[in-house]
């Protein structure tokens, strides 16, 4: 989280607001990147 808090503060502060929203999304995304 702090590295994408120094590369994309906005985008770091929207996940930090709505973890329910985001994580999920990223969460997906991660497992279609290995």
């Amino acid at each position: 989280f702090a590295e994408l808090l120094d590369a994309s503060p906005s985008l770091a502060y929207l996940i930090f607001a709505n973890p329910a929203k985001f994580l999920p999304l990223l969460d997906e995304a991660a497992h279609g990147a290995q």
